[in-house]
């Protein structure tokens, strides 16, 4: 069975998907991206095909994509309709040569029998018209979160939601807004499962005094201060600047105590303007900073979520983030924004602290830094209750069920 995932290359969710996904013998991956391939080593062991040449931007400049597909060192599509007309045209001339060059790329491939979109995007109608009717491929629409809560439009990708065979939402919350936003036309198809977490695995192992000393340097704060972590990536969606500013707003004698750290490993826009607002609001914050700009594999990353006593979550938008779960089953005091709901967690007794504006965060970790508590909140059973809910243990099946059903 040959099954076609369109989605990033780059990303660490897909990455996480096809190690625990991809070693099933009945399925062969490959994937379409439109991004450079970070994880093209670890794509060649699972022996997993990444062709970026249909929207080949930086790579196209080297000449060869990551599927090792020669591109003549063609300028990216976006480049060129940007080079072409400004604004909306610009887009217009971006989806019609986004649709030759993909059906060029598809014209060239064998028989594919599923096509499997994670993350829906409107670029996926485009994908939809040029790869599912050329193959007659069965269809499997993945809606992530920000495709939904902040994309999410009446009437949206109308002609693949119809055509697709199953359709699955991340949480029960998204699936909710999926029938607010498209009805419940497609309810016989649409599915809820969860996206599985191999973070638990690798905070266990931290804890391990063994593990903690071989990995100790690897990511080196200020010892004797509270250590507390502002988002998790570099979208601006993050609202970094209002959390920082919070954080600014509390005693002088409070931010001595602190170490803030941001994580820019991923998800970091073009505009540079955003990033110098950053470091002028941390230099003027009272607290001293460390901005992690470097790539962090699994163990780097599970070390982080043991380092860190704080997580500020202020996200505009989430389903059910990943990396805040990871914060929680570490024993970190979590903070969410009051807008991001997650009923899962209120049905485990939610353990998180929430603030409903930024100057209400301030009041939070005032309270907490006035009255600190240990680290480690988390029980045994309510770590065995994470596990149930989303590890990669208790939502396998369900992921290859989509493609054998």
């Amino acid at each position: 069975m040959r099954v076609l995932l369109v989605g990033s290359a780059d990303s660490i969710w897909l990455k996480k998907y096809v190690d625990n996904i991809g070693d099933d013998p009945r399925i062969e991956f490959s994937i379409l991206s439109p991004d450079n391939c970070m994880f093209s080593e670890f794509y060649r062991e699972k022996n997993v095909c990444v062709y970026t040449s249909p929207f080949s931007q930086r790579r196209a400049a080297e000449g060869v994509d990551e599927g090792g597909v020669k591109t003549g060192g063609r300028k990216g599509v976006r480049e060129i309709a940007k080079s072409i007309l400004p604004g909306f045209l610009s887009k217009r001339i971006y989806y019609y040569l986004l649709s030759r060059r993909v059906k060029e790329f598809l014209t060239s491939q064998d028989q594919f029998d599923i096509v499997h979109f994670h993350y829906v995007s409107d670029d996926s109608d485009l994908i939809y018209y040029n790869s599912v009717k050329k193959y007659n491929a069965r269809v499997i629409l993945t809606y992530w979160g920000s495709d939904l809560l902040r994309n999410g439009r009446p009437g949206g990708n109308k002609k693949i939601r119809e055509r697709a065979d199953h359709i699955v939402c991340l949480s029960a919350k998204l699936t909710a807004c999926y029938f607010g936003f498209y009805g419940d036309m497609e309810k016989n198809k649409l599915k809820t499962i969860g996206f599985g977490i191999s973070g638990y695995d690798y905070i266990d192992r931290v804890y391990n005094e063994k593990f903690r000393l071989e990995t100790k340097d690897l990511l080196s704060f200020p010892e004797c201060k509270l250590h507390v972590a502002v988002g998790y990536n570099a979208s601006e969606a993050q609202q970094h600047v209002g959390v920082i500013r919070a954080i600014a707003r509390l005693p002088k004698e409070y931010k001595k105590g602190l170490h803030l750290i941001l994580q820019f490993s991923y998800g970091k826009s073009e505009d540079s303007s955003y990033y110098s607002l950053i470091n002028r609001e941390l230099e003027a914050s009272g607290c001293s900073w460390t901005i992690i700009n470097e790539f962090l594999d699994d163990y780097s990353s599970a070390l982080l979520r043991c380092k860190i006593d704080i997580f500020v979550h202020a996200q505009i938008t989430d389903s059910l983030s990943a990396s805040m779960l990871e914060y929680l089953y570490s024993g970190a005091i979590v903070i969410n924004g009051s807008w991001l709901e997650y009923p899962m967690l209120n049905a485990l007794g939610n353990k998180c602290l929430s603030f409903d504006d930024f100057d209400g965060l301030t009041g939070v970790l005032e309270s907490i830094i006035a009255n600190p508590r240990e680290r480690g909140g988390m029980s045994v059973s309510d770590k065995e209750a994470l596990r149930s809910i989303n590890s990669w243990q208790s939502v396998r099946s369900a992921w290859l069920g989509l493609y054998t059903s």
